[in-house]
């Protein structure tokens, strides 16, 4: 009977996938001590495949597991290999920003075993950590000591988001100080009273299309303080600023947001985590208009790409301030990875009555990045006609509530292909030819999201409807 190799301090056996908790203090444990490693799950300790049953979310538990409990963030590759008619998994993993935490804790790999790191081991691997030469900005001391700065706000966020308050040794762990107590430049920007002149940002609403509009400026404010503090407090001013339409139906009221709360979230967690802190006398703004939210921050891509030209699928993923980012992570506050641009896009994509014309614009110079995001209750097509419509279908059972958005969204991918609207109709499964026109078919056509193959003979036998 084959074997696969020998257990290391890169390599483990594990029998079953429920040992995947012994797994994930493994992976801390090996990306502590060398950097990368690799798991079988399936495989006898001495190297005998002995397979595990592989259904389908066996891959997404495991990356679940993975991506719930490894801290900072890691990608994973997970892969189902067969040894002689044996099915296993093999979960192979890399990552450069140790220390590595499983379940809040950090590990080590010790020959064979993952044991829990000593303090001492702890520190040792932080000081080399910020030994490099190629130290950033939120890394530097600051010159200030922890015991000189109060925390409540980022022990308050943590005690709501991770039910758990910082210790002094968490403030080491993070990179929000050095051994000696000296904060670096990130633990300050933390702090409660950050002295930081560029730890500040103003958001205005202004009263039309433009910033010179004749009208100006509707509401203005200003918000200095710990980096949280100005998420927070810029997060509210945006909710306070925009609108939240609705529409009462039968047996529930139809929310239509401006934008996704979710999408602003990331935009603002952006435009602080990466901007270019060395710039003084440049903050991040946000000014909302009629029609569109943009957001400014200083620094552009931190490699000198351009967004435009790479596209949101190519982002980089290195770092201009890799500990803001990793305690942003740890609180689930922003999408690293290089994820957070296509959050905002999926999210914005996710709102009742969105089209491509509604699809938020990223744009970025040497100096400044850009995000643009558009008011989906701003001259819609969609929505205005649902609206219309909304009274005179509430009586078609098929279309309860903000069913229709559903089921268009249904019909639209049907229709990658050209199809008739008979067809169309009988796969939304409403009975009503009137109904189905008036609250699916005519808002896809108005809004642009659908197209005739014969559009200067509308009432063609041989009309077909596309998704353009």
């Amino acid at each position: 009977m084959m074997k696969i190799g020998r257990e290391s301090e890169t390599l483990e056996f594990r029998m079953s996938e429920t040992e995947m908790g012994k797994g994930i203090e493994t992976i801390s444990a090996m990306l502590n001590k060398q950097g990368y490693g690799e798991i079988y799950f399936g495989v006898s300790n001495d190297g005998t495949p002995v397979g595990i049953t592989v259904g389908d979310e066996t891959i997404r538990a495991f990356s679940q597991e993975i991506y719930n409990n490894i801290k900072p963030e890691i990608n994973p590759a997970i892969l189902v290999v067969e040894f002689e008619g044996k099915t296993c998994v093999r979960i192979e993993f890399k990552g450069g920003n140790p220390p590595y935490y499983a379940f809040d804790k950090p590990y080590v790999r010790v020959s064979t075993e993952s044991k829990l790191m000593m303090p001492d081991e702890l520190e040792a691997l932080i000081l080399r950590k910020h030994a490099l030469k190629d130290a950033k900005f939120d890394s530097l001391p600051s010159g200030y000591r922890l015991s000189d700065m109060t925390f409540e706000n980022l022990n308050a966020t943590f005690k709501r988001e991770k039910k758990k308050f910082l210790a002094t040794e968490d403030f080491l762990s993070f990179g929000l100080c050095l051994p000696d107590g000296t904060l670096t430049n990130a633990g300050l920007l933390f702090a409660d009273d950050s002295p930081f002149l560029q730890a500040r940002i103003f958001c205005n609403h202004w009263n039309g299309l433009t910033k010179g509009s004749l009208l100006g400026a509707i509401d203005s404010k200003e918000f200095e303080g710990a980096i949280l503090c100005l998420l927070r407090e810029s997060a509210a001013y945006v909710r306070l600023h925009t609108n939240v339409s609705w529409r009462k139906l039968p047996n529930r009221r139809l929310d239509m947001p401006s934008y996704s709360e979710r999408a602003v979230f990331e935009v603002l967690s952006n435009a602080l985590m990466h901007r270019d802190w060395t710039i003084v006398g440049s903050e991040v703004h946000v000014d909302i208009y009629d029609d569109r939210i943009e957001v400014y921050s200083p620094g552009g891509m931190f490699d000198g790409s351009r967004i435009q030209e790479c596209g949101i699928a190519n982002v980089p993923s290195s770092l201009r301030n890799p500990i803001i980012a990793g305690v942003f992570s740890r609180l689930n506050f922003a999408e690293l990875q290089g994820n957070g641009l296509k959050l905002i896009r999926d999210e914005t994509a996710g709102l009742f009555g969105y089209s491509e014309k509604f699809a938020p614009e990223f744009d970025s110079t040497r100096s400044a990045f850009f995000v643009t995001l558009k008011d989906l209750n701003y001259k819609n097509p969609l929505r205005i006609r649902i609206d219309e419509t909304l009274v005179q279908c509430n009586d078609d059972a098929k279309l309860q509530c903000n069913d229709e958005f559903i089921i268009a969204g249904k019909v639209l991918e049907f229709c990658s292909e050209p199809r008739s609207r008979k067809d169309m109709q009988l796969y939304s499964g409403i009975t009503s030819r009137s109904s189905f026109y008036m609250r699916i078919m005519k808002p896809l056509l108005d809004s642009g999201q659908l197209a005739m193959t014969i559009p200067y003979k509308p009432q063609s036998k041989y009309q077909r409807y596309v998704k353009s």
